[in-house]
């Protein structure tokens, strides 16, 4: 359900963007429109921060960690090129399709929010039917079907396919970081769940912070061009993190629930 919540939000905030644009309403409006939802979403911190301060206690006294170290380290490396691909692509996947392949600005408003949606229906469907799903399987399967619509979306002749290949990697790696959760809590424990988390959620927002600035580095150097061939290695490195981790966990192999 939260992992859906973020795929529902991701996928209203370009729709609301594009409509207030179209509208003929200023940027501005658009950025405040998004200050009051991030006003909103401190209320709810403020709302819960008790029973989070709560949980934590529960697990302050635990045994040493060093074993599990080098695990929770790919783990990093993982979210962290995870939310490099998914954040990557979001915020600069309309530049580079009305940039560099010509699409109207409304038309690829539309086609990143269906890029959300996708990812966020991929998340829905991880919740009915994820039982059925082996945890590691699905992460291979994820990753290599990012890399090939990334590059679809790259090298695609035409922009409706670019479009359609686009839609298609928010199903491929929608599944990414909900079974990467599931499979933190069966690699670590209930004592070191959180411990990890935490490390595998810094390293996402870093992900986000350096990965896209990299990418405005590289399109202010070589142009709006640049996107495409990045988020695909950011796929690449990707699959690889994810392969490596599998190899290197003792939970690799069991059925996601």
């Amino acid at each position: 359900i939260v992992h859906t919540g973020f795929g529902v939000g991701s996928a209203v905030g370009p729709l609301v963007v594009t409509a207030l644009l179209a509208a003929g309403a200023s940027w501005r409006l658009a950025f405040a429109a998004l200050g009051a939802a991030d006003l909103l979403l401190a209320v709810g911190f403020l709302a819960v921060i008790g029973a989070l301060d709560r949980s934590n206690r529960r697990h302050e006294q635990r045994p040493s960690a060093r074993g599990k170290r080098p695990v929770v380290a790919l783990s990093v490396v993982v979210f962290f090129f995870y939310a490099g691909v998914a954040a990557g692509t979001g915020a600069w996947i309309f530049s580079f399709l009305t940039e560099a392949r010509g699409v109207a600005p409304t038309v690829a408003g539309v086609a990143v929010a269906g890029y959300w949606a996708a990812l966020t229906a991929a998340r829905v469907a991880l919740g009915v039917f994820g039982h059925r799903v082996r945890a590691d399987h699905a992460l291979t399967v994820s990753g290599v079907a990012t890399v090939i619509m990334l590059f679809t979306v790259w090298v695609a002749p035409v922009p409706w396919l670019a479009i359609t290949a686009l839609v298609a990697s928010g199903v491929a790696h929608g599944w990414v970081f909900p079974l990467e959760m599931v499979m933190t809590a069966r690699r670590f424990g209930d004592a070191y769940t959180s411990w990890a988390v935490g490390y595998e959620i810094a390293g996402a927002n870093v992900g986000v912070a350096v990965l896209l600035g990299g990418i405005g580095l590289l399109v202010t150097r070589f142009g709006v061009e640049a996107i495409g061939p990045t988020l695909v290695v950011l796929a690449v490195a990707l699959l690889i993190s994810i392969e490596a981790l599998r190899v290197a966990s003792t939970g690799r192999g069991r059925p996601a629930v």
